[in-house]
């Protein structure tokens, strides 16, 4: 009887790792967006070749938390897994 209680312990434990995990992934994916839109906002003094560079970090961090933190509520809406 100990082994199926401490096996049903070590299954919730491990629930629960992975759902912590899911939440910070979908919180720094949260925030990486929200660096993306900072980098993105150019003011209009801005040298020419340093726009470029700010625009393609910032669709890149815009991408990669897109990734993180929005897929997965889409996946979960849709009905599929991760």
């Amino acid at each position: 009887m100990m082994f199926f209680n401490d096996r049903d312990s070590q299954m919730q434990t491990r629930r629960e790792v992975k759902a912590s995990r899911r939440r910070l992934r979908r919180i720094v994916g949260f925030f990486l967006l929200l660096a993306g839109y900072g980098v993105l906002a150019i003011s209009p003094d801005t040298p020419g070749e340093w726009v470029l560079v700010r625009v393609a970090i910032g669709f890149s961090l815009l991408f990669i938390g897109f990734g993180l933190s929005i897929m997965p509520w889409i996946a979960r809406i849709s009905g599929s897994e991760e």
